[in-house]
């Protein structure tokens, strides 16, 4: 109680490092993870990029090759679809 009154005596502990960490870690996890999908998509021969195929020329659907992450064909498609 008296550390919590005097913040002279307050300080970094480990289970604030540790914490911290155990909180950030997720993060870069997932950050690295929709990474390498969003690079393997660009890359992706199929769908050129899109994520999205064209099936018996009237839907689109996920690529097949690289699992459409972020399927994106323009801002015009978006706002009007």
């Amino acid at each position: 109680v008296a550390a919590a009154m005097n913040p002279d005596e307050a300080g970094v502990t480990w289970q604030i490092v540790i914490g911290s960490l155990a909180g950030v870690t997720p993060f870069l996890v997932a950050g690295v993870e929709f990474g390498k999908r969003i690079a393997a998509q660009r890359k992706c021969k199929v769908c050129k990029g899109s994520g999205l195929v064209l099936r018996d020329d009237k839907y689109y659907f996920r690529c097949p090759a690289c699992g459409g992450f972020l399927p994106w064909q323009s801002w015009t498609r978006f706002f009007t679809g």
